[in-house]
């Protein structure tokens, strides 16, 4: 009889266990599912240059309210990258009531505008995306040839346009030179000395500004500079 006693004891302990159990996940559900404990009251919307501005902060007023628990981080993201001046959007959730959102901005590299266009240029970044235009710039300008490419805000001018704007970056830190010209495949640029340098845009920059340097630095040891340089080629021609 103890031993039949002692397994109902056994049960029934058992069973009181698992009930509370039930009841506490019951009520954490609850709280976290239907409750507006963590309803979201406050959205920070921030960039790696500060506060977002108003319109933007505002576009993610609509989450308010939300369950911040079960709030599908896919929507916020997507709604973030409808702007084309964003290239990421990251989002974190500081519980109980607290919805962030970093936008990550796309910074332009360098000026772009058509040989025709009388005034104004668009801002490109380091993915050859037009972000917006400008009146006026201090970056590096890249002149496009007429029929070369086209000038969309929110479009991309594509890899090859992409591999011109790393080389005009790189040549303006490396030689002090502002202002490059994109004609299709091609992409040349003027040396402060008036030395012409033509680079093909199917090759890896870095590799290509190098091969610049090293041949102008040979060059200016033997005080012999060239008035072409064409890199286009496995070996670089030289014309004096």
């Amino acid at each position: 009889m103890r031993k039949i006693a002692r397994k109902i004891r056994l049960i029934i302990s058992g069973n009181f266990v698992w009930i509370v159990v039930c009841i506490f996940l019951f009520f954490v559900g609850a709280l976290l599912f239907r409750s507006n404990f963590l309803a979201i009251e406050s959205i920070n919307c921030k960039t790696q240059y500060g506060i977002c501005t108003d319109q933007e902060t505002e576009m993610f007023y609509q989450f308010k309210g939300k369950n911040l628990f079960t709030l599908n981080q896919n929507l916020v993201k997507s709604l973030g990258e409808r702007f084309s001046s964003n290239r990421r959007v990251f989002i974190q959730k500081v519980f109980p009531n607290t919805l962030v959102v970093v936008l990550e901005k796309k910074k332009p590299i360098v000026a772009v505008k058509m040989d025709v266009q009388p005034r104004g240029v668009f801002l490109v970044d380091q993915d050859a995306n037009v972000i917006e235009f400008a009146s006026d710039t201090a970056l590096s300008v890249i002149v496009i040839k007429e029929g070369s490419a086209a000038l969309v805000i929110g479009k991309s001018l594509g890899e090859e346009f992409a591999q011109a704007v790393q080389i005009m970056s790189l040549v303006e830190k490396t030689q002090g030179v502002s202002q490059g010209y994109y004609d299709g495949n091609v992409f040349s640029l003027e040396l402060a000395d008036s030395t012409k340098v033509f680079f093909p845009l199917d090759k890896n920059p870095q590799v290509l500004v190098g091969a610049l340097q090293l041949i102008l630095t040979r060059s200016r040891i033997d005080s012999k500079l060239p008035r072409i340089i064409d890199l286009r080629y496995s070996n670089p021609v030289l014309r004096f």
